[in-house]
Protein backbone atom coordinates (compact mmCIF):
# COMPACT_ATOMS: atom_id res chain seq x y z
CA UNK A 1 0.00 0.00 0.00
CA UNK A 2 1.48 3.40 -1.02
CA UNK A 3 2.39 5.90 1.70
CA UNK A 4 0.05 8.82 2.30
CA UNK A 5 1.50 11.93 0.68
CA UNK A 6 -1.37 14.44 0.71
CA UNK A 7 -3.89 15.44 3.37
CA UNK A 8 -6.92 17.59 2.59
CA UNK A 9 -8.82 19.73 5.06
CA UNK A 10 -12.15 21.45 4.97
CA UNK A 11 -11.85 24.94 6.44
CA UNK A 12 -15.05 25.96 8.23
CA UNK A 13 -15.70 24.04 11.43
CA UNK A 14 -12.46 22.12 10.94
CA UNK A 15 -9.88 24.87 11.41
CA UNK A 16 -12.16 27.44 13.03
CA UNK A 17 -15.76 27.67 14.24
CA UNK A 18 -17.80 28.89 11.29
CA UNK A 19 -21.02 30.31 12.72
CA UNK A 20 -19.41 33.03 14.87
CA UNK A 21 -17.49 34.20 11.79
CA UNK A 22 -20.59 34.24 9.58
CA UNK A 23 -22.71 35.96 12.22
CA UNK A 24 -20.08 38.69 12.70
CA UNK A 25 -19.77 39.14 8.92
CA UNK A 26 -23.54 39.38 8.59
CA UNK A 27 -23.60 42.03 11.33
CA UNK A 28 -20.93 43.97 9.45
CA UNK A 29 -22.89 43.68 6.20
CA UNK A 30 -26.15 44.67 7.90
CA UNK A 31 -24.52 47.80 9.35
CA UNK A 32 -23.25 48.62 5.85
CA UNK A 33 -26.73 48.08 4.41
CA UNK A 34 -28.26 50.35 7.07
CA UNK A 35 -25.96 53.12 5.89
CA UNK A 36 -25.99 52.50 2.11
CA UNK A 37 -29.33 50.79 1.39
CA UNK A 38 -31.47 51.53 4.47
CA UNK A 39 -34.75 50.55 2.80
CA UNK A 40 -33.73 46.88 3.04
CA UNK A 41 -33.06 47.10 6.78
CA UNK A 42 -36.31 48.96 7.34
CA UNK A 43 -38.15 45.92 6.02
CA UNK A 44 -35.90 42.99 6.99
CA UNK A 45 -33.93 41.93 10.04
CA UNK A 46 -30.72 39.92 9.78
CA UNK A 47 -32.69 36.81 10.76
CA UNK A 48 -35.22 37.42 7.99
CA UNK A 49 -32.46 37.91 5.42
CA UNK A 50 -30.84 34.65 6.57
CA UNK A 51 -34.20 32.88 6.26
CA UNK A 52 -34.59 34.19 2.71
CA UNK A 53 -31.14 32.85 1.77
CA UNK A 54 -32.00 29.44 3.20
CA UNK A 55 -35.22 29.38 1.17
CA UNK A 56 -33.28 30.38 -1.94
CA UNK A 57 -30.83 27.53 -1.31
CA UNK A 58 -33.70 25.05 -0.94
CA UNK A 59 -35.03 26.21 -4.30
CA UNK A 60 -31.53 26.07 -5.84
CA UNK A 61 -29.66 23.16 -4.23
CA UNK A 62 -27.06 23.28 -7.02
CA UNK A 63 -25.71 26.43 -5.34
CA UNK A 64 -24.73 24.55 -2.16
CA UNK A 65 -21.20 24.18 -3.54
CA UNK A 66 -20.83 27.96 -4.10
CA UNK A 67 -21.91 30.01 -1.12
CA UNK A 68 -20.55 33.21 -2.67
CA UNK A 69 -22.96 32.72 -5.56
CA UNK A 70 -25.81 32.11 -3.13
CA UNK A 71 -25.04 35.28 -1.18
CA UNK A 72 -24.70 37.36 -4.35
CA UNK A 73 -27.98 35.96 -5.69
CA UNK A 74 -29.73 36.80 -2.43
CA UNK A 75 -28.46 40.38 -2.69
CA UNK A 76 -29.58 40.55 -6.33
CA UNK A 77 -33.03 39.33 -5.31
CA UNK A 78 -33.25 42.14 -2.76
CA UNK A 79 -32.11 44.60 -5.41
CA UNK A 80 -34.87 43.41 -7.75
CA UNK A 81 -37.47 43.48 -4.97
CA UNK A 82 -36.70 47.11 -4.16
CA UNK A 83 -35.79 48.24 -7.70
CA UNK A 84 -32.48 49.70 -6.56
CA UNK A 85 -30.43 49.49 -9.75
CA UNK A 86 -27.83 46.94 -8.65
CA UNK A 87 -24.79 49.19 -8.17
CA UNK A 88 -24.64 48.37 -4.46
CA UNK A 89 -24.70 44.55 -4.77
CA UNK A 90 -21.02 43.84 -5.43
CA UNK A 91 -19.75 46.39 -2.86
CA UNK A 92 -22.12 44.82 -0.31
CA UNK A 93 -20.82 41.35 -1.09
CA UNK A 94 -17.22 42.57 -0.73
CA UNK A 95 -18.03 44.00 2.71
CA UNK A 96 -19.38 40.62 3.77
CA UNK A 97 -16.52 38.70 2.15
CA UNK A 98 -13.80 40.76 3.85
CA UNK A 99 -15.48 40.40 7.24
CA UNK A 100 -15.98 36.67 6.63
CA UNK A 101 -12.20 36.20 6.51
CA UNK A 102 -11.75 37.28 10.14
CA UNK A 103 -11.42 33.82 11.66
CA UNK A 104 -10.09 32.56 14.99
CA UNK A 105 -8.44 29.16 14.70
CA UNK A 106 -9.25 26.39 17.14
CA UNK A 107 -6.43 26.27 19.71
CA UNK A 108 -4.89 23.04 18.42
CA UNK A 109 -4.91 23.89 14.71
CA UNK A 110 -1.60 25.75 14.36
CA UNK A 111 0.54 23.18 16.19
CA UNK A 112 -1.07 20.26 14.35
CA UNK A 113 -0.70 21.88 10.93
CA UNK A 114 2.90 22.84 11.74
CA UNK A 115 3.65 19.19 12.53
CA UNK A 116 1.83 17.87 9.45
CA UNK A 117 3.35 20.41 7.06
CA UNK A 118 6.76 18.82 7.46
CA UNK A 119 5.52 15.33 6.61
CA UNK A 120 2.71 15.79 4.05
CA UNK A 121 1.47 18.03 1.30
CA UNK A 122 -1.57 19.86 2.67
CA UNK A 123 -4.58 20.94 0.64
CA UNK A 124 -7.54 23.10 1.68
CA UNK A 125 -11.00 22.38 0.22
CA UNK A 126 -14.21 24.24 0.96
CA UNK A 127 -17.68 24.88 -0.36
CA UNK A 128 -17.61 28.12 1.62
CA UNK A 129 -15.97 31.37 0.63
CA UNK A 130 -13.04 31.49 3.02
CA UNK A 131 -9.82 32.66 1.37
CA UNK A 132 -6.71 30.93 2.70
CA UNK A 133 -4.60 34.06 2.14
CA UNK A 134 -7.01 36.40 3.90
CA UNK A 135 -7.72 34.02 6.78
CA UNK A 136 -4.02 33.59 7.46
CA UNK A 137 -3.77 29.84 6.88
CA UNK A 138 -2.09 29.87 3.46
CA UNK A 139 1.34 29.15 4.95
CA UNK A 140 0.25 25.56 5.60
CA UNK A 141 -1.47 24.79 2.27
CA UNK A 142 -0.47 24.36 -1.35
Amino acid sequence: MPAIQLLSFDLDDTLWPCMPVIEAAEQTLYAWLQHHVPVICQRYSIAQLRQQRRAMLQQNPQWAHDLSLLRRQSLRALDAEFGLGGDWVEPAFEVFHRARQQVRLFDDVAPVLDALKGRYRLLALSNGNADIEQTGVARWFE
